[in-house]
This record gives structure tokens, sequence and C-alpha cells, in this order.
């Protein structure tokens, strides 16, 4: 399912603090940012509820890269992801998610 210019996926239910977006690549990847809009430090999760909103199968594995940084993040099982400690304000990290070669 492409999301042309990207959809919420996953929105704080207190307070609309945090929230997920997300855009599907022309490769089949996934763009996905994670914001904090509130006034203090927080993590920020996408589980597999949020993941399976863009279509990701959590059975299979799934690379991880900041997009801001140029810098590899790992792999992710069980189709979750923190972006841990952003800051308050509008503190935000960018990912590419796609799936893991085997």
């Amino acid at each position: 399912m492409p999301f042309v210019d990207g959809c919420c996926i996953m929105q704080d239910t207190v307070g609309d603090r945090t929230n997920v977006w997300a855009r599907e690549l022309h490769d089949g990847s996934h763009a996905l940012v994670f914001l904090n809009a509130g006034s203090s430090q927080a993590s920020v999760t996408c589980d597999a509820a949020c993941f399976a909103a863009i279509g990701v199968d959590p059975a299979r594995n799934y690379t991880v890269d900041d997009l801001w940084n140029d810098v590899p993040q790992g792999t992710i099982t069980n189709a979750t992801f923190t972006a841990v400690d952003l800051p308050a304000d509008g503190g935000h990290l960018m990912i590419r998610v796609a799936e893991a070669s085997m």
C-alpha cells in the first residue's frame, strides 16, 4: 500500500505528544519518522501493530538505517523499533526499514 505523502501510523493517545509517520519508498522499503512534540525527552516505539499499518510482516527480519546520519541501526525482529530519548519540542529520528537479505 503506497503512502504517497506519508501518513501517521502511531499517535500518542495522551496529548498527541509523540507520533510515527511512514511512507513507502520506490524500492518497497519504508521511511519512518519518529517525532516528539512534548515538553520533555521521550522514547517513541513503533510496535508490531504500528508496523502492521504499513504492511510489515513481524515474522521477517528488517534492516534499519538512520537516514539523517547515514548510520546503520542494525536488524530488528518482531517488527518493533524504539527511537530512544528524543529531545523535547521537535526531537526526531528518520529511519529506513527494509527487509533483510537472507
